[in-house]
């Protein structure tokens, strides 16, 4: 029990919940065990010394440095992307000061040759990194403060220094076997999963073969994880078992599993930091360790010690790994297989089915909540790949790698590529089953949890009445509380998108999304990391309509993801496109007492700004004008066709508050209680302009910015607050 307090304890303080706090308080006055309070108080202790240790020093306090010079090495692996190249990089020195950090960069534009353990000069520009305010938003700072990553940034110019030192670098020893296996393995597939297999640098599998990997439900398989440890342990355990079993001097004097045991645990350790030494691999390694320990001094250890000691020193090595989802997938994975291997005594094939079986039905919950998708088709799947990859793939990649150059390489790699094609032609087969499989069913940490609690219960209390709380716990896990407005109200959230525009608004039983932010160069788009998962946090399945007010990429960048991902009813643009309707040609509608009118601008304006969708949002009591980023001449237009129809009691700022929009004559006639602006911090085109901010000001008008706000929640409804409400501060 105690290890599961120190596992809470290192949550709460990255997390610092209060609900946690009370659960653990409870739990510890019923069971009257305090000695998990010092477990507590030790998980929190390590988390803060860890951290303490890995934050950089000599860095300003200022979340931007718009010019900054710094030099250091490079320490990772460069990853060369569709137009940048990114890598870590450990400054000493920071404008001409010694300072130490790890910063994470991109290299956009004539990018030279990188490698890993160059030392450069580079002109950067830095921030802090920060989250998107939304319900459901990925959390960025923490997924780079697992890598000790406090600082981002992009390169400007950069000299290459001369070397210090070539002192012995795991990652540079990394890097030099990629580079021989691209030398031996001429197909690039093969050559891909075997850098995974064997180096754990799954960065060049392509998208394609993720998304197979993902409906087939094995993506557990490409990269380094515990089996694979546990494969070469065994095989050099064994290998070296029989050659001192059959050497007679030695044996006599030396037990064959003492020897082979000292023998195997390097190896094994090698194979560790060869995968980067992620938590899959430690946990796998400390079981070796403490078999081997079983065998070397006459202790044993039970399966479930092995467990929480190998789930302890995990954490003790890397208090991070509680944000990394293979540290909840390989932990959990072995727990169904302990649980199950003690509950049902099946041996053969029939334990193997069992296994595979526990697995997919105790991580499905897991998959539901991070992917909202769940293989059915993996038990299939994985029934061939698993040994396939295993006992085939894993060994002739090692071999490959470490003994490719001789007169047998090139057979090697004839079965290496052999056997990966037979791989993948047999998960395109079981891809024809994905119908079968659970998409786009959300589940919240809380129902994931009830699903989880519920199987565990079935498992270790098979009695009638148990039986029948677990089920209805898994029931009504996959219907969670929806949104639910009454009639004749609007709610309205503008979302933080950085410099860029999406605004959700709900009614009682209608969903509409205007715009849909911006879109990265050649990456990913706000669609993707914002608007789907707050889409997912709110149980939206689909949307009933989608406007484009205009085809610019802050604005439109997010639309392919969002149209793959859910049903669109109807869209709608500032122009005649294939299938979308004319925001300019369209006559108002009400969706549950609420009134959507498109005030349209006619005649056009030959620029896109100007002839963006303008929509008015009315309940009986209250209004929001959205009007895209008009600029002073679409809003002279307006106020001679509309006039008075443009009061509005919410608006969302027009072109994100620049100097060109937001005229006089048109805050005085939509007349505002609140405006608010959507755009990026610290943003380069230096929006909201200051004389924008006086001028809303001046008219007594409360000005609000999402990039201090986060995501703005507007509710047109007449019992409802009147005050938008702030995410980063209220948590709506």
């Amino acid at each position: 029990m105690e290890i599961f307090y120190f596992f809470a304890g290192m949550l709460f303080y990255f997390i610092p919940a209060p609900l946690l706090l009370i659960i653990l308080s409870i739990t510890v006055y019923i069971f009257r065990n305090y000695r998990a309070i010092l477990g507590f108080l030790g998980g929190c202790v390590l988390a803060f010394i860890h951290h303490w240790v890995s934050m950089p020093t000599g860095m300003p306090k200022q979340a931007i440095l718009s010019s900054a010079v710094v030099q250091g090495q490079i320490v990772s692996i460069p990853q060369q992307n569709p137009g940048n190249t990114r890598f870590l990089f450990a400054i000493t020195s920071l404008n001409s000061k010694p300072a130490s950090a790890l910063i994470q960069l991109s290299w956009y534009t004539k990018v030279p040759p990188l490698q890993l353990g160059q030392r450069w000069q580079l002109v950067t520009k830095l921030k802090k990194p920060r989250n998107f305010a939304n319900p459901g938003a990925f959390d960025y700072v923490h997924a780079l403060e697992k890598k000790h990553v406090y600082w981002v940034g992009y390169v400007r110019d950069g000299k290459l220094l001369p070397p210090i030192s070539t002192h012995f670098s795991w990652l540079r020893l990394r890097q030099t076997l990629a580079s021989k296996l691209e030398g031996l393995i001429p197909d690039q597939a093969t050559l891909s999963i075997s850098k995974a297999l064997t180096l754990n640098l799954t960065q060049e599998i392509s998208s394609q073969y993720w998304d197979l990997f993902r409906r087939t439900g094995t993506v557990h398989l490409f990269g380094i994880s515990g089996e694979h440890i546990a494969l070469v342990f065994g095989v050099v355990y064994s290998v070296m078992h029989f050659l001192w079993r059959n050497f007679t001097w030695g044996s006599i004097r030396l037990p064959a599993s003492f020897v082979a045991n000292l023998i195997a645990i390097p190896f094994a350790g090698i194979f560790v930091l060869l995968a980067a030494f992620e938590p899959p691999a430690q946990r796998a390694f400390v079981g070796c360790i403490l078999y081997a320990l079983s065998n070397i001094v006459k202790k044993r250890y039970t399966p479930w010690q092995v467990w929480r000691y190998a789930l302890v020193i995990v954490l003790v090595i890397e208090p991070h790994a509680l944000f990394m989802q293979g540290f909840y997938f390989s932990f959990l994975a072995v727990a169904c297989l302990l649980l199950t291997s003690q509950r049902w005594r099946f041996a053969g094939y029939k334990q193997q089915l069992l296994f595979q079986f526990s697995c997919l039905l105790g991580l499905m919950p897991l998959s539901l909540f991070w992917y909202d998708y769940a293989s059915l088709n993996s038990y299939l799947a994985n029934l061939f790949a698993i040994p396939l990859v295993g006992l085939f793939i894993v060994p002739m990649a090692l071999l490959t790698l470490f003994s490719g150059e001789f007169f047998w390489g090139q057979w090697l790699v004839y079965i290496l590529v052999g056997c990966t094609k037979l791989l993948l032609w047999w998960l395109k087969q079981i891809e024809h089953l994905a119908i079968i499989n659970f998409e786009n069913i959300s589940l919240g940490l809380i129902e994931s949890m009830a699903i989880m609690c519920a199987l565990l219960i079935l498992l270790l209390l098979p009695l009638k009445p148990f039986r029948m709380i677990a089920g209805l716990w898994i029931i009504l896990s996959f219907f969670p509380p929806r949104l639910n407005l009454p009639y004749g109200t609007a709610r309205i959230d503008v979302l933080d998108v950085g410099q860029g525009l999406a605004v959700a608004v709900h009614t009682q039983h209608h969903f509409l999304l205007f715009d849909t932010g911006d879109r990265f160069y050649k990456g990913s788009d706000l669609g993707t990391m914002v608007i789907l998962p707050y889409l997912k946090t709110l149980q939206i399945k689909k949307i009933n309509a989608l406007v484009i007010s205009h085809a610019d990429k802050d604005h439109e960048g997010g639309l392919n993801s969002i149209m793959h991902a859910l049903p669109v009813r109807q869209l709608i643009r500032n122009e005649v496109r294939t299938n979308n309707k004319n925001c300019h040609q369209m006559r108002p509608w009400i969706w549950d007492g609420v009134t959507f009118n498109f005030l349209k601008i006619n005649p056009q304006f030959p620029d896109k700004n100007n002839n963006s969708c303008v929509l008015k949002i009315s309940t009986a009591t209250r209004s929001a004008l959205l009007p895209g980023d008009i600029e002073a001449k679409a809003e002279t237009l307006l106020l001679k066709n509309f006039g008075t129809q443009l009061q509005a009691d919410y608006l969302i700022v027009p072109h994100h508050g620049s100097k060109t929009s937001s005229s006089l004559p048109f805050i005085h006639a939509v007349k505002p209680s609140y405006a608010v602006a959507s755009l990026g911090f610290a943003n380069r085109f230096y929006f909201p302009h200051q004389s924008i901010i006086d001028r809303f000001q001046a008219a007594n008008i409360r000005f609000l910015r999402t990039d201090r706000c986060g995501l703005t929640r507007i509710d047109l409804g007449a019992h409802s607050s009147k005050q938008p409400l702030c995410f980063r501060e209220h948590q709506v």
